[in-house]
This record gives structure tokens, sequence and C-alpha cells, in this order.
């Protein structure tokens, strides 16, 4: 073999050793190729069922939620979890029945007895017109004031039951649920009752027939307002969140509050306008069948 022919294999030999060696990895891509398989491997999970793109974007936030640091950083409040809390408030059934009914009524007495209605606010409001409707004392009036006394018994029984739970009421007298809601709509009933008949016998007693009469429209009248009044706010108070319903229940109190000073006040009024209706029996009036029955439910309710 010649000289020539040596030095052309040995340059073949070269080129063929460099070539294999550019084809296989150094050390430092290796390394680099393990940490990129390791990472990948990591975050890679095989499943059967082939995750949406809405779950993997739900778990990307929670992981940025977890992982990013407040902006308002110091604070006491943790995170106590993820995901929503559902909102379970259970309405026993008679509740929604006893709601329909009271939209009912109100819905009757809006479009068969609109005139009355709209003259029954403003009898509230102003005592010339409560003495025009007093002295016309027509048959629609009276029809209407049946149904929207029917109004005020279970609007004022159903505030009390809820009352009652707000304030968590524990007594075997009352009973639960719609026992306890039967056992206020007939107390309600039942003192407004004698209410009436211990004014009727008073009127007849000391001859005060007239200006007692006028009390008791007075008594009626308000009693109608404040049902129709109210109502909206129970039913705000059975459906709204607790949070935002103890406003409700402010609210409502402070009306009945007015509506009762306001009541007193006719009283005094009615009283005061007729001479021959004695002070003494006025004042004893108010104070026991008034402001005496408002101390004894406040004491019972609150201490």
């Amino acid at each position: 073999m010649s000289y020539g022919s040596l030095q052309a294999r040995a340059a073949a030999n070269s080129i063929k050793s460099n070539s294999s060696n550019s084809n296989r990895p150094s050390v430092k891509d290796s390394a680099l190729l393990s940490t990129q398989l390791r990472d990948s491997a990591s975050t890679f999970r095989f499943k059967d069922v082939e995750t949406s793109w809405n779950e993997r974007k739900t778990n990307d936030v929670e992981t940025q939620l977890v992982a990013t640091k407040s902006l308002f950083t110091p604070h006491e409040l943790q995170v106590g979890r993820l995901d929503a809390l559902s909102l379970n408030r259970d309405n026993p059934v008679w509740i929604f029945l006893i709601l329909v009914l009271m939209v009912a009524a109100f819905t009757w007495i809006k479009v068969f007895y609109a005139r009355t209605m709209r003259q029954i606010m403003q009898a509230v409001a102003s005592m010339g017109a409560a003495n025009q409707m007093l002295r016309e004392e027509n048959l629609l009036l009276q029809r209407s004031s049946v149904l929207l006394t029917v109004l005020f018994n279970l609007v004022a029984a159903f505030f009390l039951y809820q009352v009652s739970n707000y304030l968590e009421w524990s007594s075997d007298y009352l009973g639960t649920g719609f026992g306890r809601f039967l056992i206020l709509a007939f107390l309600v009933s039942l003192v407004y009752s004698v209410k009436y008949l211990i004014l009727r016998f008073t009127g007849h007693l000391f001859r005060t027939d007239k200006p007692l009469s006028i009390y008791i429209f007075h008594i009626f009248l308000i009693n109608n307002a404040l049902g129709m009044i109210l109502m909206p706010l129970v039913i705000a108070i059975t459906f709204i969140e607790p949070v935002y319903a103890q406003y409700c229940f402010y609210t409502a109190a402070a009306i009945v509050g007015l509506g009762f000073v306001y009541r007193v006040l006719r009283g005094l009024w009615i009283g005061l306008s007729f001479g021959e209706f004695s002070k003494f029996y006025l004042l004893l009036y108010l104070c026991a069948l008034e402001i005496g029955p408002l101390l004894i439910t406040i004491k019972w309710l609150f201490l």
C-alpha cells in the first residue's frame, strides 16, 4: 500500500469519527435535557378523561390564589376555602302558602277596592280625611275593612313569628313551626277583640260612646295601614340573606313603634277635642290599655 492511500484512509476515518462525535450529546446537554424531562413529568399526568379547558383554567387560578402573596398584607383575614358556599335556607311549605295568601288578599283589595285603599292612606295622614270617611260609613268601606283586618292579622302574626325565630324564643306554650304561627295569630286577634270590647263597655259605662267609637275607628285604620306597609318587609325577611334581613327587622320595628306613638297621639287629640270626656279617664285608659301592655310586652320579650 502506498503512502498516499494510507493518508486517504486516515482522513476518512477522522471524518467518520468527527461525524459520530457531533451526533452524540455532550454532558451539559444531557443534564439540561434530563431537567426538562423531569419538570414536564411533574406537571403532566395521564388521565382516562381529558381535562377540559375550563377545569385547567380553574386549577391554574386556584394555584395562583394560593401561591400569590396578597397586596394587602399584613391582614387578619385567612383563606378558609376557595370554592363558593351555597345558600341553603329551607323554608317550610306553609310559610310559602301564608305569603301567597297575604299577596292574594292585598291584590284583591288593590284591584276591587283601590279607591278605598287610597282613602285609608289619606285618612292615616289627615284627620280631616279620617272624619270624612267616618261620616260616610259606606258599605264598600266595611267590606274592604274586613279584608284589611284579616291581612293585618296575618302580617302581624307572621312578623311576630319571624321575631321569635330571630330572638330565639324558647317556650313550651308557643310551640314551633306552623303551630307557633297559629298561636300568635290567635293572640293578635284576641288582644284587639278584648280591647274593642273594653272600649265599648267603657263608652257605655261612662257615656262616652262617640269619642271612643271614633278612637276604635282610628285603631283599625292605623292597623290596616300597618298591614299593607309591613307586608313587603316580612316577605323580604323570608327570602333575603340573614345579614340584610336584620335591617328589615329594624325597619319594621321602627314602623310599628311609630304607628303606636301615632295612635296614642290621635287618641289624645280625640279625647281632648270632646269637652265632656274626662281627662282622668283618658289618662287612665292610656296607662291601662296602651302603655301598660306595651311595657309588659317589652319586658317579656327582651328582659
